[in-house]
C-alpha cells in the first residue's frame, strides 16, 4: 500500500525514547524530588500568601467595623481580614506587633485587638501606647458610623474592653 513509508526497526524506537521521556521528566510528572526542590525554593504555599495577603490588606484598612454593618447587617470586608488573621494565631504576633506601630489607625486598632487574643498583656501595653494617638479614622457599628482618634479608640479598648460595640478579643 504505502511503499514510501518507512518502517520503524528496534535501533529507531530506541532513538526515540529521549524524545518521549525528558518531556515527562521536565514536568516533574516521574520525579518526586522535584516537588522536594520546588518546596524548598519557595516554601509558602498558596495558602500563606493569601494570609499574607490579608495582612497587608489589615494593615491600610481605613475603617474600624464591628461585626455587622448597615441594614443588611452584612459583615464588613475590614471584619472578615480581623477574623482570618485572627486564624493564624501565634503565627501572626510578628506581623501584628509591626501593624500595630506602622499601620493605618484602624489596622493599628485592628493590630492590638488581635495580639490582646494572644498575649492580653501585650494586647493592652499595644492599645495604652496609642492612648495619645491624635490620628483620625472612620468607625462604623451596625447602622451608625463616626469619625474618631486612633487614641479614643485604644483608651476606651485598654479601660473597658469595649469601644462602641467593637470588644477585645471578639470572635
Amino acid at each position: 500500500m504505502n511503499a514510501n513509508r518507512k518502517q520503524l526497526t528496534p535501533l529507531s524506537i530506541l532513538l526515540l525514547i529521549p524524545f518521549l521521556v525528558l518531556p515527562v521528566i521536565g514536568s516533574g510528572i516521574m520525579a518526586n524530588s522535584c516537588t522536594a526542590a520546588e518546596t524548598k525554593k519557595n516554601p509558602k504555599n498558596p495558602k500563606d500568601e493569601s494570609m499574607n495577603s490579608a495582612l497587608r490588606e489589615l494593615s491600610k484598612v481605613k475603617c474600624l467595623c464591628t461585626e455587622v454593618i448597615g441594614e443588611g447587617r452584612e459583615m464588613p470586608r475590614e471584619y472578615q481580614l480581623y477574623l482570618k488573621v485572627a486564624a493564624l494565631g501565634p503565627e501572626a504576633k510578628p506581623d501584628l506587633l509591626k501593624i500595630a506601630k506602622t499601620g493605618s489607625p484602624a489596622g493599628r486598632i485592628y493590630a492590638a485587638a488581635l495580639l490582646y487574643r494572644i498575649e492580653a498583656k501585650l494586647g493592652l501595653k499595644t492599645l495604652k501606647a496609642m492612648e495619645n494617638c491624635k490620628d483620625s479614622m472612620d468607625f462604623r457599628s451596625g447602622c451608625k458610623g463616626t469619625t474618631v482618634t486612633l487614641g479614643e479608640a485604644a483608651s476606651k479598648l485598654h479601660d473597658s474592653g469595649n469601644f462602641l460595640g467593637f470588644t477585645l478579643g471578639a470572635k
